[in-house]
């Protein structure tokens, strides 16, 4: 399963919007837009350079997903900035996928997803009576 379609989950929604977004819908909104747009480019795309098709763009207006992992639930050594804006109004077919987001942006979040997700599965687990 992929971050989407975890995200159509309630309750990994819910978990999403208030362990990391401290419920901010507006926050959460943008990060979810960005997380479809990154997801239909890569899964679209098998050339070296990945070109964005008008199918992968299912989102009007601006989306800006800024996060500083300062604000992340638990301290980590490096405190990273995580900074994309994409305009999907401004997306045209045929455009660079890192001309809009850059490689270092898009490994940022990426790991950022998976923080996320290791974060709540940790808190999650159920100890075993064992």
């Amino acid at each position: 399963m992929s971050i989407v379609e975890a995200l159509k989950e309630k309750e990994i929604k819910d978990l999403f919007v208030k362990t990391f977004f401290y419920e901010n819908q507006d926050k959460f909104s943008d990060f979810h837009k960005i997380v479809k747009f990154i997801r239909n480019i890569l899964s679209h795309n098998i050339r070296d350079r990945m070109e964005i098709k008008k199918e992968d763009i299912t989102y009007k207006g601006i989306a800006i997903f800024q996060y500083s992992y300062a604000d992340f639930p638990v301290s980590l050594p490096i405190l990273y900035q995580i900074d994309i804006k994409v305009d999907f109004d401004k997306l045209q077919d045929g455009d660079t996928y890192s001309d809009v987001i850059s490689d270092y942006q898009t490994l940022l979040f990426i790991e950022f997803v998976h923080n996320c997700l290791s974060f709540l599965k940790n808190q999650l687990q159920i100890s075993s009576p064992f």
